[in-house]
C-alpha cells in the first residue's frame, strides 16, 4: 500500500495546482507517521511534501505539510525509532 499511497502524496503535492482533498490526505498520512517512521526513518516522507511545508503561506494543505513534516521530526529519524 504505502508505495502507492506515496506516489499520490508526491504527485499531489508536486501538482503546480494542489488538488482538493491533499490537506485530508496530508493529515491522514500524519496519522501513520509514528509507525512509518519506526519502520523506515524519516526518509520516508516524499521530498514535495517538504517543499510544500516550506512554501509561504497558510493554506489548509501547507498547514498539513508542516505538520506532518514536524511529527515526522519528533517521532524520531532512524529505523527501529531509535534517535
Amino acid at each position: 500500500v504505502w508505495p502507492t499511497w506515496s506516489a499520490v502524496l508526491d504527485a499531489a503535492c508536486r501538482a503546480p495546482k494542489k488538488p482538493a482533498g491533499l490537506a485530508d490526505l496530508l493529515r491522514a498520512t500524519r496519522d501513520h507517521a509514528p509507525v512509518m517512521t519506526g519502520q523506515l526513518g524519516a526518509s520516508w516522507v516524499p521530498e514535495s511534501v517538504r517543499e510544500l511545508a516550506a512554501e509561504r503561506g497558510a493554506s489548509k494543505a501547507v498547514v498539513e505539510a508542516r505538520a506532518l513534516v514536524k511529527a515526522v521530526g519528533a517521532t524520531g529519524s532512524t529505523p527501529g525509532g531509535e534517535s
